[in-house]
């Protein structure tokens, strides 16, 4: 179940990054680029359902250590979030 997890969530990323891939020549992501956990979450859940129907977010967060540009922001908004996805199922 584990394994399925990981490529879940590498899936998830990979369509998030997918999403904004226009930004791979700038150092700096646009405030616009900035979503909140909600927003983010808003655009993987469709993809978190259409694997298992009970599939819940079991851990979610920013990069953390990372590059101050691409931590959660004085509005809530970060780059990139990660969400780590369950099926009891």
């Amino acid at each position: 179940m584990g394994k399925h997890v990981l490529f879940l969530v590498m899936v998830l990323l990979m369509l998030l990054t997918g999403c904004r891939s226009e930004r791979a020549g700038r150092s700096t992501p646009a405030p616009e680029e900035y979503l909140t956990a909600l927003e983010a979450y808003e655009q993987i859940r469709p993809a978190m359902l259409a694997w298992h129907e009970d599939a819940v977010v079991v851990h979610m967060g920013s990069l953390s250590g990372a590059e101050p540009k691409w931590r959660v922001d004085s509005e809530g908004k970060a780059p990139w979030w990660v969400f780590i996805i369950h099926s009891p199922g």
